[in-house]
């Protein structure tokens, strides 16, 4: 575990991974996305003439016509027309979006707006580990710079930590990424990320739970380590072939602090 922590100690970034990471699977798929869900449809009829609103049903209609292009299964048409039907089948193409998990411009928008009502209302507590408190204080006490990257929207990233079980904690994180950067599974993003923050890949670490995303990390340069919090959490099938990255791997951040 020694060399782990020479590896965070040589690092001037720390990049991190949300879910599963930072954050338990449990709070975005048993509060978040139920949260959206259920609020969807009172949200988009109370707030359907706001200009944020409007912007984001354009990536809806624009994801619309590709997901026509490509004949996906369950496909949920918008009218070519915007008429009184409209507002009702916006709300169904994006509970079936919802349905499906996926993880669309316009879907990640609207579920950031929703989010944001109910955070400042109180009735959500974005969820951080303990440990992950602990490790973003002593980090930030190290004079390294912490980014965070993760397929939620930069919005729903920064509701979450401020506005976080433990207060905010926002001012720990020097700035954010989504994957308008581009997938987290693709070296390129990687290296855009680093482009942006001018910092050579061999001085950032990332840290994340998905092998797959620690293998585009690698190839871009960065060093990368994989946190498993939860041993009885399966891996995405498409990941089977990089268990490899185990080898290096952690279970919580305190394994990279110097005084544990």
């Amino acid at each position: 575990m020694n060399n782990l922590k020479d590896l965070v100690q040589k690092s001037d970034c720390i990049l991190l991974d949300v879910e599963g990471t930072t954050t338990s699977f449990d709070f975005v798929k048993d509060e978040l996305f139920p949260c959206a869900e259920g609020c969807l449809r009172s949200y988009i009829m109370h707030h359907w003439k706001d200009s944020k609103l409007q912007e984001a049903v354009s990536d809806v209609i624009k994801q619309n016509k590709e997901d026509q292009k490509a004949k996906l299964c369950g496909y949920v048409p918008l009218p070519s027309v915007k008429d009184e039907n409209f507002q009702e089948a916006v709300i169904c193409n994006l509970l079936w979006q919802m349905s499906s998990d996926r993880k669309t411009t316009g879907l990640k928008k609207i579920q950031g707006f929703i989010w944001r009502e109910e955070y400042e209302k109180g009735f959500l507590k974005g969820h951080v580990y303990e440990d992950a408190v602990q490790a973003l204080n002593y980090w930030k006490s190290n004079q390294k710079k912490i980014y965070i990257y993760s397929s939620g929207s930069i919005e729903a990233q920064r509701l979450l930590f401020n506005h976080s079980i433990w207060g905010n904690l926002e001012y720990l994180i020097d700035g954010n990424f989504d994957t308008t950067i581009g997938s987290k599974t693709e070296h390129s993003s990687y290296s855009k990320i680093c482009e942006i923050l001018y910092y050579e890949p061999q001085n950032v670490l990332f840290i994340t739970d998905r092998p797959k995303e620690i293998f585009a990390a690698k190839k871009s340069g960065m060093n990368a380590i994989l946190i498993k919090r939860d041993p009885n959490h399966s891996l995405l099938e498409e990941e089977k072939d990089y268990i490899g990255y185990e080898d290096a791997s952690i279970t919580t951040f305190a394994d990279l602090m110097e005084d544990n």
